[in-house]
């Protein structure tokens, strides 16, 4: 698997050796198969969706934290630091849970600059899927058989020192590299 180099198997290391998925809100789909049981701990909202997905998270070997930017924040990003810390990968929707849509928010950041993990931009892209595009993020879910393709970015690193303007900076480059690699992901499934 192309992203192999990024997930190691479930072991005690320091956080230098751990990684911070950042992934689209909508695009995470087909990451939720290819990701399971890597060692990865994830974040689902306090809700009654969220509880569910967190049920069905856990049976496929994700370890799961809760809380998200609209309720619970705080815990939430405290539980990820936590993670991290405890030798867990994570994974951010970046842009969720609620939008505006392929907007970086500033937790990944943020988690990565009190851990000192490398940002891993994932996105996926299926040559057939129902797209909901009345949802705000306009939801990727592939049909049965269809190709899916999993790319993986180059990975970087959050100065500790990283002040607001930085991280605004740091951010759009974020968002600006993760839509080039969803745009290529794309263009692999139109080409053959």
């Amino acid at each position: 698997m192309v992203g192999e180099k990024y997930l190691g198997e479930a072991r005690k290391v320091s956080t230098s050796d751990r990684v911070i998925l950042a992934l689209w809100h909508g695009r995470q789909f087909p990451l939720i198969h290819v990701l399971r049981d890597k060692n990865l701990a994830v974040l689902a909202s306090l809700s009654r969706d969220g509880t569910l997905v967190s049920l069905v998270l856990e049976g496929m070997g994700y370890h799961m934290l809760r809380g998200s930017t609209s309720r619970g924040a705080v815990r939430g990003l405290v539980s990820t630091i936590r993670a991290v810390k405890d030798g867990y990968d994570t994974a951010f929707t970046v842009d969720g849970p609620r939008g505006p849509q392929r907007v970086v928010k500033p937790g990944i950041l943020y988690t990565a600059m009190k851990t000192g993990t490398m940002v891993v931009p994932v996105t996926s892209a299926a040559r057939r899927a129902l797209v909901f595009h009345k949802s705000w993020d306009n939801y990727i879910l592939p049909l049965p058989f269809t190709k899916v393709v999993v790319l993986y970015g180059e990975g970087m690193m959050v100065p500790k020192d990283s002040d607001a303007d930085d991280l605004e900076r740091i951010a759009a480059g974020l968002g600006e590299h993760l839509d080039r690699l969803t745009a290529e992901a794309e263009d692999m499934l139109s080409e053959g």
